[in-house]
């Protein structure tokens, strides 16, 4: 126990424990039991040390659409004490899409940061990382899938094994379907299909296949495309 000085006071000092949070001390005495005197001390969360990962990995959807749900990570001292006011930066590493959420996202005060993603037409895979400085690992990945709206097949539709004497225009125009990963068509409007991605598809379907037009296969066998 301890000692009243010469003015009937009595101090110690008091560490605080690695849970951030509230601290009381009681002081009491036997001489008073039934008098006590708390003290209520707040401890806050050490620096950032760690990132994990909390929910939204492995989700799918329509190419175009956000997720159903974000993703979402958890900032945490060396004590396992969520960190507030953290700035955890997502960032798209596959698949086009895009971040509905400006980039960092703040932790709230249970150390958590979410953003949701819009799923991209670039590929099916999607993949999404989460970080903060200082922490470890250095990042978290997300997955999630594009089950269909990504455009992924080139068919014939019409125009093939045609001939004509040389330096002269084709007869009929050659034709072709875009197909998604689900074998849907892929419709050029509103921006449902790039128009880029299309071009650029067709003409190395057709620089391919320039010199040998009844090579190209049919629409049995289409040709599939990164």
């Amino acid at each position: 126990g301890y000692t009243t000085d010469t003015n009937g006071e009595v101090a110690a000092y008091f560490r605080l424990g690695t849970q951030a949070g509230e601290n009381q001390i009681v002081a009491s005495s036997p001489i008073i039991p039934d008098v006590t005197a708390t003290f209520k001390e707040t401890g806050t969360p050490d620096v950032p040390a760690n990132i994990a990962m909390v929910s939204g990995d492995g989700q799918g959807g329509k190419a175009g659409e956000s997720l159903p749900a974000p993703f979402v990570v958890k900032v945490t001292d060396q004590y396992g004490n969520p960190v507030p006011n953290v700035d955890v930066t997502f960032q798209v590493l596959e698949g086009g899409g895009s971040l509905l959420e400006s980039q960092p996202v703040k932790t709230d005060t249970s150390g958590l940061a979410s953003s949701t993603l819009v799923l991209g037409r670039e590929s099916a895979n999607n993949r999404v990382s989460a970080s903060s400085a200082g922490t470890q690992p250095a990042e978290i990945i997300f997955t999630a899938t594009a089950t269909s709206g990504v455009a992924s097949k080139i068919v014939l539709v019409s125009g093939n094994a045609q001939s004509a004497v040389v330096n002269t225009q084709l007869s009929q125009p050659i034709k072709v379907k875009v197909l998604d990963n689900q074998d849907q068509p892929m419709v050029y409007q509103n921006n449902i299909l790039d128009h880029n991605q299309f071009q650029s598809a067709l003409k190395y379907l057709i620089s391919l296949h320039s010199r040998h037009i009844r090579q190209l296969p049919s629409y049995q066998d289409p040709y599939t495309f990164a």
